[in-house]
């Protein structure tokens, strides 16, 4: 069922990361997508997208907006969330918005396809959590972070050691687990379709670090 909702030709097709514009834009869909990043806008291109296949009629469109209110009103065959970027909202409130934002753009039977990670608990020990991503004799970049589950928050802080000097790039998400996820998207409105393992269908294993979670307008 999400591989068809995914790579069929709908109607419209509305996502949130140029990456999933550039993936939807060669199955011959129209597309629209917003970003918090003016880099990511960079890179969307507005023109119809010369890797459309032969015939298609599909375009991508890039624009900066906010996620709790997209600047278009549809309908959309689909509303894709990827990448947990649903998690880069501050809390439960900014996170309902955004999906009623998005139950209110579909059309009939559209679908709302969120795609989030699942937290690892053998990642965190006591709250806490370092990871070396990279090492040489002269450089080194480590990511701290701190759980707080209560919250379900996640703090991290990306530390670049080179002999230039050090940078610290912090982030913050509030993930939402997919039983949580199914009563906001209850609360706007839609119907639970099914929870995935990935944009293919596969099903859910019994940890999953990815989950993909799907609901319909009625």
């Amino acid at each position: 069922m999400i591989g068809l909702l995914v790579q069929s030709a709908l109607a419209r097709h509305c996502c949130t990361d140029d990456r999933q514009i550039a993936d939807a834009i060669t199955v011959s869909v129209s597309v629209s997508g917003w970003d918090v990043d003016d880099v990511a806008d960079e890179r969307a291109d507005p023109e119809p997208c010369p890797h459309l296949s032969p015939g298609g009629d599909g375009c991508a469109a890039g624009a900066l907006g906010d996620m709790c209110e997209p600047p278009t009103d549809g309908p959309f065959g689909c509303v894709l969330i990827a990448f947990s970027t649903l998690f880069l909202l501050p809390d439960q409130a900014s996170q309902r918005r955004c999906l009623n934002a998005a139950a209110a753009r579909l059309a009939p039977g559209g679908a709302l396809v969120v795609e989030g990670f699942v937290p690892d608990p053998d990642r965190w020990n006591q709250g806490h959590s370092l990871q070396v991503e990279h090492w040489l004799p002269d450089s080194v970049v480590l990511t701290a972070g701190r759980l707080d589950p209560v919250n379900q928050s996640i703090e991290t802080l990306r530390i670049t050691h080179t002999a230039q000097g050090t940078t610290v790039i912090p982030n913050r998400l509030r993930y939402v687990l997919p039983a949580e996820l199914d009563l906001l998207a209850e609360h706007a409105g839609l119907q639970f379709a099914g929870h995935y393992a990935d944009l293919t269908g596969s099903p859910l294993p019994d940890r999953p670090s990815t989950a993909v979670s799907v609901y319909t307008a009625p």
